[in-house]
C-alpha cells in the first residue's frame, strides 16, 4: 500500500476520502449481481469481471490510509486472491488459443514430434480450462462479507 500517494493535508482528504469512497460503494454494488453468478460465466466474462476486481481493488488499496482500515485490507486482499485464480485460468485459455494456432502451421504438419508435443499441451491446458477456478464463489462471498464489514465500520 506504500506504492500509492498519501494525502499530506487532512482537508485534502477528506473530498478524496468521499469521493473514492462512493466510487467504491457504487462500484461493488454494481459487481455483486454478477459476483453471484461468477462460477456459471463464460471464461472471457470471467477475465473481464477480473479486471474489474483489479481496479476496484486499487480503489480500496488507495483508500486503506485514509479509511477505516481492517476490512479493507481484508477486502483488496480477497480480491487479489480472486484475481489470481481468474488470471491463471486466462492464462490457460490464452495459452490453448496459442497452441491451436502453432498446431496449424504448416511446419507442425511435417513434424511429428512437434504435434505431439503440442497436442500434449492442449490436453493438459484443456483439463486445466475445464476445471472451474477453486472455491470462485466462496472467495466471492469473502468479498462481499468485508466489504460489508468495511460499510459497517466506516459509518461508525
Amino acid at each position: 500500500y506504500d506504492q500509492w500517494p498519501q494525502p499530506s493535508h487532512t482537508i485534502l482528504s477528506r473530498p478524496f476520502r468521499g469521493l473514492a469512497a462512493r466510487w467504491f460503494i457504487e462500484t461493488m454494488t454494481a459487481m455483486q449481481s454478477k459476483g453471484e453468478k461468477l462460477a456459471a460465466m463464460s471464461p472471457a466474462k470471467q477475465h473481464r469481471f477480473r479486471l474489474k476486481v483489479k481496479k476496484t481493488r486499487y480503489i480500496a488499496e488507495i483508500l486503506i490510509p485514509i479509511e477505516v482500515a481492517k476490512p479493507l485490507k481484508k477486502t483488496a486482499r480477497h480480491m487479489a486472491s480472486l484475481q489470481d485464480g481468474l488470471g491463471e485460468q486466462n492464462d490457460a485459455f490464452t495459452a490453448l488459443e496459442l497452441l491451436d494456432e502453432m498446431a496449424r502451421h504448416p511446419i507442425v504438419n511435417h513434424d511429428v514430434d512437434a504435434a505431439e508435443a503440442i497436442a500434449l499441451e492442449q490436453k493438459a491446458l484443456h483439463r486445466k480450462c475445464h476445471k472451474p477456478v477453486a472455491r470462485i464463489t466462496e472467495q466471492w462471498q469473502r468479498i462481499e462479507h468485508s466489504f460489508d464489514d468495511w460499510l459497517m465500520a466506516s459509518r461508525s
